[in-house]
């Protein structure tokens, strides 16, 4: 598969507002920002957000620390917390009487927390992004849920 920066960027610029709609209900109005810092926040906290598309064909997060030779992602994010958009085969929602699994969730994990994860040596690194010039920890969609603060179910079966 061919991957394209800018198709990435313009898919990332619409969950960050996604994720900013689902998080101001529990932490009021957030700001988007375009800093290596975070990518939301008002004045008590801030976040970082990833889309993970690949996580319903993988099952795993990929949490970027490295790019070009340079820290990156995790290593110099200054946010607080992480909201992590990827796909949970084993998440249900009933629905009208019915049982639908199968969940695209938004993951509320505190950045500390989620570095402590990425220390795990058994994790694999994989390179990928722009010419395969990121390195990236993946971690078990599962791991990354059962740590998180808070788990938003977004939508079941595609993302768009």
């Amino acid at each position: 598969m061919f991957y394209n920066f800018r198709n990435d960027l313009a898919s990332g610029k619409k969950y960050e507002s996604r994720a900013q709609k689902i998080l101001e209900k529990d932490y009021g109005k957030l700001t988007i920002c375009n800093t290596s810092d975070y990518d939301l926040k008002n004045k008590n906290v801030s976040f970082e957000v990833k889309a993970d598309f690949i996580s319903k064909n993988t099952g795993n997060i990929g949490i970027e620390f490295r790019n070009k030779g340079e820290w990156s992602g995790i290593s110099v994010t200054k946010a607080d917390y992480y909201f992590i958009i990827g796909f949970d085969r084993s998440w249900s929602v009933i629905v009208d009487g019915i049982r639908q699994d199968g969940w695209w969730i938004g993951m509320l994990i505190e950045t500390h927390v989620l570095k402590s994860l990425c220390k795990i040596p058994y994790y694999s690194r994989k390179n990928g992004g722009d010419k395969k010039s990121a390195v990236m920890i993946l971690i078990p969609l599962e791991d990354v849920r059962e740590h998180c603060a808070t788990v938003y179910p977004i939508t079941h079966g595609v993302l768009t």
